[in-house]
């Protein structure tokens, strides 16, 4: 399973509830637009992150079956009856940055977390017994994700769970905690 991720801020001038009005159609939108594969989509407030100049934004999620529908995907967002919906949020944002994740484990839904830790390797390392580790030091139910590819300047690794997410990170992996919750009280899901 994959997912891109857009970052963004809105415009200073924005109304809040009228930007996120946007997200909202915009995402079910996309549920709706005939792109096979898309599993999910939804948007989630979050606080301030370094490639958002350490502002405080919104993180959008599309889950996908595989990078392969990104092709199809990136068409249908923005053409036929999507083209408004696209227009209304790119006209109101201000910053943006995107970026492409696989989920490595856990299977607990992004719209299930209120918590994600961005995290950054040490060079060198093999992480993935490193990553489990820091996993199971959450003590709850986790996803794990890593960045499928350098698309944008997220992490390379990210841990979603429910607050408090107390995870031990080792000496040398860089951290970036994170509060997250759901625009429109939940993402929406395509069955």
């Amino acid at each position: 399973m994959f997912a891109y991720l857009f970052w963004h801020t809105p415009k200073p001038d924005e109304d809040a509830a009228d930007y996120e009005e946007g997200l909202a159609a915009f995402a079910q939108g996309l549920l709706e637009c005939g792109c096979g594969g898309v599993k999910s989509a939804g948007s989630f407030r979050i606080s301030a992150v370094p490639w958002l100049g350490d502002q405080a934004g919104y993180e959008d999620w599309v889950i996908v079956e595989g990078p392969g529908v990104l092709e199809a995907l990136n068409t249908a967002a923005v053409s036929g009856a999507m083209a408004p919906l696209h227009a209304r949020v790119a006209a109101a944002m201000n910053l943006g940055h995107g970026g492409l994740y696989d989920r490595l484990w856990g299977d607990l839904a992004p719209q299930a977390a209120d918590a994600a830790q961005w995290l950054t390797r040490p060079r060198g390392i093999a992480f993935r017994p490193v990553l489990e580790e820091i996993a199971r030091s959450a003590g709850q139910p986790v996803s794990v994700w890593r960045r499928f590819m350098v698309l944008g300047p997220g992490r390379e690794f990210l841990v979603l769970g429910r607050h408090p997410l107390g995870l031990r990170i080792p000496q040398g992996w860089e951290a970036h905690g994170v509060r997250r919750s759901a625009v429109d009280s939940a993402p929406a899901a395509h069955s």
